[in-house]
């Protein structure tokens, strides 16, 4: 994998952290991670990055989109979008910048990786397509304005000849005055194809001399018998046009080189009457050379094309579908037929889709600017969504060809999220109701201990001073409220331990990590099982209803094994990373077996109470796992997101109970 280096550009702290350790764990670079639009042009002057990964909606004065538009005025960079939603409006705005891609939060690491790969390859495609246009144009440019130069020699050249056959009469001097001047291969030939006149140049290239080659009468000197006769054919074309004539050919020389050249065989005229040839020939070998490079690029581009699991048709400016890419056969959906090259697209496609390509092309053709659009079919009773990029095709020469339509089917990617929505509300009403119980469970502590409490103490103190005013000879008395005495203060203890129970007063003064080490202690005492709790950050302070759900979490967890478990050692860890925190209760008890959705077969193990730890986890949008088997005792395992923490992990282990 390529080491990118990479500039992450988010507001969200967090979220920020998170992506970079992702891209960090996948082997790029992180240039910088900045929260503005303002911070990230200044990033870029400074780090010059490989990729830029933004949100669309940062604080500031600059968004996402109006960043991007700065950023590629200034450089060419590919640019990876990060949204949680695109309605229409921003999606217009953030077509408007070309990015290199999306990706949708929440997202998975694999869809980073493969966002940020598509993004890099497309944009190293497209820096290896314009350097190559670019040489290809210079190197023509370069050969056009030789040709031009060497065509005016020879026309000054001819001239000179004329000239020099005008005052010399065919003297020694004619030949001479040309050898010495030309810079290609010029050569002379009478209508037989006999070598008239050769240049230095030409027979030094062959290893030869001009009297040699000219002796030799033919084109054998050149080639072997099979080319000879199509040099021959070549001079019958000249002399039936009687107007020049180009040919390409290759030719291996003297000191080995295989070149190719472009001859243009011109018709010589005195009078009335055709007598000569002439021949020039110009070294292409570089022009050829970089027309091969380009069409090794553009062979690699279809088979990139093909590789992607992508629908790509290519539409001429006449409307036709010019070529299919395609990877997948789940885009019957769109082709209904195979043979679609040729046809006009709005016949081949079916009209749900034609009729919004449509509009797509026109504002292509209108905005010179890609666009995009979603659109669902349904073949065979089946439904599918699918997201198309239309963008404009050009040439070597910047002309329009017809536009090319990337075709991806984004089902799953709906589903997925329509699945998100749906447990995202199924999340808030878990939260809700827990929210309802924790309120509920906090008003009955308070009542319990400001209420009953208080009654409690005042009857103690009034049954103390009644024992103390009984007279010595009513013994039977003084025991009695005694005895009330004591069962008051169990009750007071009990009322403490319930309320204390019911909202722990040491969670809101102190946080989870002391809360959780008294509860284990507590736990480990009451029911004699030994308990030890550990942690990396003991320091760590979370939102109030993430503590608090912890905290039942374990609570409910421990209440099972004491129940039910037989356990004879709990562990319990609580592990906090950047973006995430770990919750492991393991006991080495009997164990049961746990059905394929996760949940407890039976009730008798404490099936409810998984359920309360199921719910409290998805109210807090985290996940809930559970591995036991009967014998092997039981882990639970909780994984939470966490927004805010108060101090960097300790990497230390503490123990409770």
């Amino acid at each position: 994998m390529n080491q990118a280096n990479i500039l992450i550009v988010e507001d969200e702290p967090i979220v920020a952290m998170d992506i970079q350790s992702s891209l960090e764990s996948l082997g790029y670079q992180v240039a910088d991670a900045v929260a503005t639009g303002e911070l990230a042009l200044e990033c870029i002057e400074k780090h010059n990055p490989d990729l830029v990964l933004m949100d669309i909606s940062l604080k500031g004065s600059l968004d996402g989109m109006q960043t991007a538009r700065l950023i590629q005025q200034r450089s060419r960079l590919p640019i990876v979008f990060l949204t949680a939603f695109l309605d229409e409006k921003i999606l217009k705005r953030a077509i408007a910048t070309e990015p290199f891609g999306y990706i949708l939060k929440p997202f998975q690491v694999h869809d980073l990786l493969t966002a940020i790969e598509i993004a890099l390859y497309k944009f190293r495609i497209e820096q290896q397509l314009i350097q190559s246009n670019e040489l290809l144009e210079s190197r023509v440019s370069e050969r056009t304005k030789e040709l031009e130069q060497t065509v005016l020699r020879l026309q000054t050249e001819i001239a000179e000849r004329k000239e020099a056959e005008a005052k010399l009469a065919h003297t020694s001097q004619f030949n001479k005055l040309i050898a010495d001047h030309a810079t290609n291969f010029i050569f002379v030939k009478d209508i037989k194809g006999r070598f008239l006149f050769i240049n230095k140049a030409m027979a030094a290239a062959f290893g030869s001399s001009p009297e040699e080659m000219i002796q030799t009468h033919n084109d054998k000197v050149l080639a072997n018998p099979g080319k000879y006769e199509i040099y021959f054919q070549q001079d019958r074309q000249v002399l039936e046009a009687m107007s020049p004539v180009a040919f390409d050919d290759v030719h291996k020389l003297q000191d080995g080189r295989v070149l190719n050249f472009q001859t243009i065989k011109s018709p010589l005229r005195f009078g009335e009457k055709t007598v000569h040839i002439l021949g020039i020939s110009t070294d292409i070998t570089e022009r050829k050379n970089a027309e091969r490079a380009l069409r090794e690029s553009e062979e690699r581009l279809k088979s990139t094309l093909f590789s992607i699991d992508d629908l790509v048709l290519v539409i001429s400016n006449d409307q036709m579908i010019a070529e299919v890419h395609q990877a997948a056969s789940k885009y019957h959906f769109v082709l209904r037929s195979q043979d679609v090259i040729g046809k006009p697209f709005e016949e081949a496609l079916p009209p749900s889709f034609a009729k919004p390509l449509r509009s797509a092309i026109n504002q292509v053709f209108a905005t010179k600017k890609v666009q995009h659009f979603n659109c669902r079919l349904e073949h065979s009773g089946k439904k599918k969504w699918f997201s198309t990029k239309v963008s404009i095709r050009k040439n070597s020469a910047g002309q329009f060809e017809g536009v090319t339509a990337v075709v991806r089917d984004v089902t799953e990617r709906k589903e997925k999220e329509e699945t998100a929505k749906k447990l995202k509300q199924k999340s808030i009403r878990a939260a809700a109701s827990v929210q309802i119980q924790e309120n509920e469970r906090r008003r009955f502590a308070r009542e319990l201990h400001d209420g009953l409490g208080q009654i409690l103490t005042a009857a103690k103190l009034k049954t103390e001073v009644l024992r103390d005013s009984c007279s010595a000879g009513n013994q039977k008395a003084k025991e009695a409220l005694g005895e009330i005495e004591g069962l008051l203060n169990s009750a007071i203890v009990e009322g403490k331990r319930i309320s204390y129970n019911l909202m722990p007063s040491l969670l809101d003064d102190y946080g989870i990590i002391p809360a959780l080490e008294k509860l284990c202690w507590q736990t480990s005492e009451s029911s004699s099982i030994p308990m030890k709790f550990y942690t990396n950050n003991r320091a760590i302070r979370l939102r109030q209803d993430v503590e608090i759900g912890i905290y039942r979490i374990v609570q409910e967890s421990l209440n099972n094994i004491v129940k039910h478990a037989e356990a004879q050692k709990v562990t319990i860890q609580l592990i906090s990373h950047t973006a995430k925190i770990n919750l492991i209760i393991e006991d080495d008890g009997l164990g049961f077996q746990v059905e394929r959705n996760g949940h407890m077969n039976g009730k008798k193990h404490g099936g409810m109470g998984l359920i309360n730890i199921r719910e409290r986890t998805e109210g807090l949008s985290g996940t809930f796992s559970i591995h036991s088997k009967p014998g092997r005792g039981t882990e639970i395992i909780v994984e939470l997101p966490i927004k805010e923490n108060v101090s960097e992990p300790e990497n230390q282990d503490f123990a409770g109970g």
